[in-house]
């Protein structure tokens, strides 16, 4: 959740593409109820224009499923990566997706 509210911070307040790609297992663990508060801050990001993409490392079911939660409100797309040596690969996929 750290790192959606720095992104609402630091992202321009223009009309800027604003774009985030999240590398993470997608299970978020800090706070009182962390994938709520995670979904509420997706979608204060989404208000202010940022989009949100997630690369995921090997997902599982409950990750995934999360994750897809997660980038549907972030407006972005959702990547599984299996190994490290994907991660360029969806990177630059990702980023033709924005453009």
């Amino acid at each position: 959740t750290e790192t959606l509210e720095r992104a609402i911070e630091l992202f321009p307040k223009d009309d800027a593409t604003k774009h985030l790609i999240l590398l993470t297992d997608a299970m978020p663990t800090i706070g009182k109820d962390p994938e709520k508060e995670t979904f509420e801050l997706v979608s204060r990001a989404s208000d202010v224009g940022i989009t949100i993409s997630l690369i995921g490392i090997d997902l599982d079911k409950k990750a995934e499923v999360f994750a897809k939660r997660l980038v549907e409100i972030g407006d972005g797309r959702l990547y599984n990566a299996k190994s490290t040596e994907d991660l360029g690969i969806l990177i630059l996929e990702d980023y033709s997706f924005v453009q």
